[in-house]
């Protein structure tokens, strides 16, 4: 059965056109309008489903192709800017299935995406009365991420529950009967600028049908941070990097977006969805990027050091350029010479953190040093010493030696014997003077 529906107007979303269509005629049934254009019941989508069946219900008044329906009255060509060749066409046929066992979240994040409700700008609806325009529903507006008009730069009003109402499918004229909110962001002026930068950014992905590729984008920003300080460089450049981000957007921005919580830190959140390498694509987190250099090439001041300097206490000229994780772990033999395995031993046990390697040997010490390309002896520290050097300094101490005769016969530090000498309560424990 075919079905005549009105032509869209600029940027339209799918759903709105029929929304309009069955608004018009307050006679017919909801259900049986929605089984007669997507060929099954659905509820509001972004991206749509169906578009095979409605192509072909439709032939009569558009003509268009599946495809081009989902290029034009969808929020498909943002997606397809962002992905991955496989996964955009994977995506595309999942809009056009009716209800097949495919989803969505196997090809694309779509959360945290800002997955939300219908959003509205009073200023665009203004200009639909002006014109002498029914009222629509705009698809830059329904963007993940995107909480202001790119054209009037206001803040977006959201109908957060809207599928409980006639499945999403209503007309704007009811809007204030469903309770829509605005979030409450207390944005400064640069996280302003930053927001309304995503939702220009997502407009232009929306309509000039551009590909970005996926890898190039946060690695790019990396390298923008990493030419600026080399707090951007050190191991403890996620921390300084999620502080520009909270910077940038606001926490209650990146809250609204899944992008932090209470629980957890920007730096387990916020950087590992946008820097991380997972299975699925997020698009907004290539938007972010893009977004967060434009903000630095706009606010050079936002990266200058003294707002990174508490992040490591130490000034930037000696922060030690953070180790890639996945190079593997430069070995050295165990200085322990005088153990029974004899010289150019490895080390059985390594572990990196911080910037530094933690060896344990089969003689029973454990050492630290810096992960560097430039490592010299005097850079190995011992964490604990091996049994054979206790006995050894507590043999001696019985001796008479004293503590600095015990260390250089031992090649060990003063204050190596001395610990040890106290753990095994031959001298006192120093007591603390009181000031």
């Amino acid at each position: 059965m075919r079905i005549f529906l009105s032509e869209s107007f600029p940027d339209e979303i799918l759903f709105s056109v029929v929304a309009r269509y069955i608004n018009d005629r307050p006679w017919v049934k909801l259900f049986a309008v929605l089984r007669v254009i997507y060929g099954y019941v659905p509820m509001v989508s972004f991206l749509g489903n169906g578009l095979d069946h409605l192509s072909a219900s439709t032939s009569a008044c558009w003509g268009l192709s599946a495809t081009e329906i989902a290029e034009e009255l969808t929020c498909y060509p943002y997606f397809a800017a962002l992905l991955q060749p496989q996964k955009r066409e994977k995506l595309l046929d999942w809009m056009n299935a009716k209800t097949a066992g495919i989803h969505a979240e196997n090809h694309v994040r779509l959360t945290p995406m800002g997955a939300h409700g219908i959003r509205f700008c009073e200023r665009c609806f203004a200009d639909d009365r002006r014109g002498g325009t029914p009222l629509y529903w705009r698809r830059v507006h329904q963007l993940p991420g995107v909480i202001f008009c790119p054209w009037h730069a206001e803040l977006l009003w959201e109908i957060p529950d809207f599928k409980k109402h006639r499945n999403g499918f209503f007309s704007p004229d009811i809007r204030w009967n469903l309770t829509p909110l605005q979030p409450d962001l207390n944005l400064s002026d640069l996280q302003k600028f930053c927001c309304v930068e995503i939702a220009k950014i997502s407009l232009f992905l929306l309509n000039r049908k551009i590909t970005v590729c996926p890898e190039t984008v946060p690695s790019r920003l990396l390298m923008i941070l990493e030419n600026i300080s080399p707090y951007f460089r050190g191991w403890r450049k996620s921390t300084c990097i999620a502080r520009l981000f909270e910077m940038c957007f606001g926490r209650a921005y990146l809250m609204l977006n899944g992008l932090a919580t209470k629980e957890m830190g920007l730096e387990n959140t916020t950087i590992r969805f946008v820097f991380g390498r997972g299975r699925v694509c997020a698009p907004l987190r290539l938007v972010l990027c893009a977004v967060m250099a434009k903000a630095i090439e706009s606010y050079p001041n936002i990266v200058e050091e003294r707002i990174f300097a508490d992040v490591y206490r130490i000034p930037s000229n000696r922060v030690r350029p953070a180790i890639n994780k996945d190079q593997p772990i430069k070995r050295i033999n165990c200085p322990n010479v005088n153990a029974k395995h004899g010289p150019d031993h490895p080390f059985d046990l390594l572990m990196r953190k911080g910037g530094y390697i933690y060896a344990t040997c089969s003689c029973g010490m454990t050492f630290n040093y810096p992960e560097s390309s430039e490592l010299s002896s005097c850079d190995v520290k011992v964490s604990r010493w091996s049994q054979d050097h206790i006995s050894r300094v507590l043999h001696m101490n019985s001796l008479g030696k004293s503590q600095q005769a015990i260390g250089l016969s031992l090649g060990m530090p003063t204050s190596s014997v001395g610990n040890i000498l106290r753990r095994n309560g031959v001298i006192a424990k120093l007591k603390r003077r009181r000031r």
